[in-house]
């Protein structure tokens, strides 16, 4: 009887640190086609100057910064300081990941244009948008865009 009992009261000493917490969920990719769908709205919106979608667009996160239409001209007033403004943009590349904001974590899919713009012709300057799952309601938001050249060499996946 002794050694039932001792068995037993054995057995659930051996599970301790067996058990572990169970692995968040996986995040999901971005579907590439309403991704990039968003995107290229992105680079269509910079080409047109169209400052009320494009401010439309953009996530929560972004509007916290550039409050307005208004100060969106102002970003894209500083952006285009040495680049010039977009004439073109032609799709190069998307890239798949996750996109940490504090402790919240999304996927997001990034996309890559070659520019040209009214000071430079294509393959000096490139469209870097990243696109999110929205906190808007939207399905999709971007989280940033920028305009920018590569000190060194342009990446051969871009040229």
């Amino acid at each position: 009887m002794k050694q039932r009992l001792l068995l037993t009261s054995l057995i659930p000493l051996l599970f301790i640190g067996a058990c572990t917490e169970p692995a968040p969920p996986a995040i999901k990719p971005l579907d590439y086609t309403v991704a990039k769908s968003v995107a290229d709205v992105i680079a269509n919106d910079l080409i047109q100057d169209d400052v009320a979608d494009l401010f439309k667009h953009m996530d929560v996160g972004f509007q916290m910064m550039v409050k307005s239409e208004k100060d969106v001209k102002e970003v894209l007033k500083k952006m285009y300081a040495e680049s010039g403004p977009p004439v073109e943009c032609v799709y190069k590349i998307s890239e798949a990941g996750i996109r940490k904001d504090g402790v919240w974590e999304r996927p997001s899919r990034t996309f890559w244009y070659s520019v040209r713009t009214k000071k430079f012709e294509k393959g000096k300057y490139f469209l870097k948008v990243e696109i999110v799952p929205a906190f808007s309601g939207h399905p999709l938001d971007t989280s940033g865009f920028g305009i920018l050249s590569f000190k060194d060499k342009v990446p051969e996946y871009l040229l």
